[in-house]
């Protein structure tokens, strides 16, 4: 049950689009001592003790383009767009030492894209991969605006039952913005059938 979260959190990534505005020059966030800071994006956020990142042998690794330390991201960014493989990546992905929690940020670079989706089309997306993934009785809420640090996401919140193990909830969260060439998604979910632990993590994101 450890890493079931990861097929989830896979699906999303696969469906993340986004729209361009404009050529926004954008550096890679950096995580110090529990504290992620990206400049191009006015994030700071400050994760607890138990949350480590996520090793490269992780989906959220093998699929999000995540460089391995003292990688240069750019080369393997461009490498993994290159080989059409993704054109986002994890600036940030971290889960706990028993893993029932994951939250990570996503970034894509959408001026690959064809064509312009409204920001309420990959809300869409991602509501339905949430279904493909927890079948159709998932419960997921309409979406809502959610301020992170004086910014307007676009989320929802979902709890599901998780498919290796019916009698165990799991709860999730799913935030969007577009800033430039960049789609930005947060990225919460908790294997627990006690709420409070999925609300902790949120805290991280809400907390004022």
């Amino acid at each position: 049950m450890k890493r079931k979260y990861l097929g989830f959190v896979l699906i999303l990534c696969l469906s993340l689009v986004g729209c361009t505005s404009s050529n926004k020059k954008f550096e890679r966030g950096t995580l110090n001592n529990g504290i992620y800071n990206n400049e191009s994006f006015n994030l700071e956020f400050v994760y607890p003790d138990n949350l480590q990142q996520t090793g490269k042998e992780s989906i959220a690794y093998l699929y999000g383009c995540q460089p391995i330390a003292n990688e240069d991201w750019t080369m393997t960014f461009e490498k993994c767009k290159a080989e059409k493989n993704t054109n986002y990546y994890w600036d940030v992905a971290l889960e706990s030492k028993d893993g029932t929690e994951f939250t990570g940020i996503l970034i894509e670079d959408i001026s690959v894209r064809d064509k312009k989706p409204a920001l309420e089309t990959l809300i869409d997306e991602q509501m339905n991969a949430a279904k493909k993934w927890a079948g159709e009785e998932v419960f997921i809420t309409e979406p809502y605006e959610m301020n992170i640090q004086g910014q307007t996401f676009k989320a929802f919140t979902y709890i599901a039952t998780s498919p290796s193990n019916p009698e165990e909830d799991y709860f999730g969260m799913t935030a969007i913005r577009i800033e430039g060439n960049y789609a930005i998604m947060i990225s919460v979910t908790v294997n627990s059938t006690d709420k409070k632990a999925f609300n902790d993590v949120m805290k991280i994101y809400t907390a004022e």
